[in-house]
């Protein structure tokens, strides 16, 4: 599957780009939301992990286009603060605080899809 990480914080990209791979999927990353829509715009992902705080657009903002424009799009919100609840609000999938357990992301993408593919057949 292809991974879309948006997060402000360069080290954490890195490691969920590192996470991913090991999980057998291609992940690209980017520093904001408006980066992350234009990612968007010119390849199809599967699965969009955002953060909620960085410059330019919100991740709270960024789930909003994304649940209008790419609504196939798996959602998973991640934040250091205490507005998890904006996520649901923003249309995310599922939401963790930071910092976030990989085994918990592993196991979020697995169902989403398992689940995904009962339904399909």
């Amino acid at each position: 599957m292809r991974v879309l990480i948006a997060d402000d914080d360069a080290g954490l990209r890195e490691i969920l780009k590192i996470f991913m791979a090991r999980m057998g999927h291609v992940a690209i990353a980017v520093e904001d939301g408006v980066k992350a829509l234009n990612q968007l715009e010119k390849s199809p992902y599967d699965i969009l992990i955002t953060d909620a705080d960085m410059p330019e657009m919100t991740g709270f903002e960024l789930c909003r286009v994304v649940k209008d424009r790419f609504p196939h799009l798996f959602v998973i919100g991640l934040t250091g603060s205490s507005r998890m609840l904006e996520f649901d609000k923003a249309g995310a999938h599922t939401r963790y605080q930071k910092p976030v357990q990989f085994s918990e992301l592993q196991l979020a993408i697995e169902n989403h899809f398992e689940v995904k593919r009962a339904a399909a057949g």
